[in-house]
């Protein structure tokens, strides 16, 4: 969590993604290996969005694996949080979710100017 606050100090520069697979996924390195090409993938549709600025277009990173339990065979999932230089874009979860194409993502679509995530820490992930 320090990690977090040490490099996530204003809310409405950062973002808040999940992702997980829709098969069960059990190797970390493979999933990590999912996670940058994703990330990469992410950078370069940023890069061509023309309507937003380039503190929107770059972002840094800090990502947690979680095993999702035995219920769903201890497959992995992602959370990612994105912090821009600029208060962050929006991004529909359409594209988060075509740009990852492993499974279900969620990322709050709830967008205020300025409101960062919308993500609440302790609230529960959609099922």
């Amino acid at each position: 969590m320090d990690l977090i606050r040490c490099n996530a100090t204003e809310p409405a520069k950062c973002k808040w993604i999940t992702v997980t697979y829709e098969e069960v996924m059990t190797d970390g390195k493979q999933a990590f290996l999912d996670v940058k090409l994703f990330l990469r993938k992410l950078k370069r549709y940023l890069a061509k969005q023309i309507d937003i600025t380039a503190g929107q277009q770059s972002f840094n990173y800090i990502t947690i694996a979680e095993p999702q339990g035995e219920r769903h065979g201890n497959s992995w999932h992602m959370h990612i949080l994105l912090i821009f230089e600029d208060i962050a874009p929006f991004i529909e979860n359409e594209m988060i979710s075509e740009l990852w194409s492993h499974g279900i993502t969620w990322y709050p679509e709830g967008y205020t100017p300025g409101a960062g995530s919308g993500f609440i820490p302790g609230e529960p992930f959609p099922e």
